[in-house]
């Protein structure tokens, strides 16, 4: 085999093997966290959204809460619906359905509706600001309110 074909095939070899080794689930080093401390989030609205054409039908329900998680933490952020979240300030791991993602101050990113949200910090302290957006049903048609 002549050594660009070797190359060619290297290449390929990588490819095909980074996509499987990202999705193996990656162990959590415990000694890297220090034991929980209790979430304490600052909820800045609680509420239902509407719209002055859409009278029949509730519209979604939206919680802002700030959230201060402290360093060397591994916590669980609990929402319900499709979740914004804002860093205000700090850096972290986010881990959302399997992937991990380091994020700092300023980032804006997205949690699906039924996806897990694990914030791992390390030696900064975090400061978040989120926004869980809850999908309501029209109860008479039991149809989906807003966009999809």
């Amino acid at each position: 085999m002549s050594n660009t074909s070797s190359r060619v095939l290297f290449v390929m070899m990588m490819i095909v093997g980074l996509p499987a080794a990202a999705r193996e689930p990656q162990r959590v080093d415990p000694s890297k966290f220090d034991p929980p401390r209790p979430l304490e989030p600052i909820e800045r609205f609680n509420g239902t959204l509407s719209s002055p054409t859409a009278r029949a039908v509730t519209g979604p329900r939206a919680v802002v809460q700030q959230w201060g998680i402290a360093n060397r933490q591994r916590v669980e952020i609990p929402h319900e619906g499709f979740l914004v979240v804002e860093v205000r300030g700090g850096e972290f791991v986010s881990v959302v359905g399997g992937n991990r993602v380091r994020h700092g101050t300023d980032d804006f990113f997205a949690v699906p509706r039924g996806q897990r949200f694990v914030v791992e910090t390390e030696r900064d302290s975090v400061s978040l600001h989120t926004v869980d957006m809850i999908v309501a049903k029209d109860r008479a048609s039991g149809r989906r309110t807003g966009r999809r």
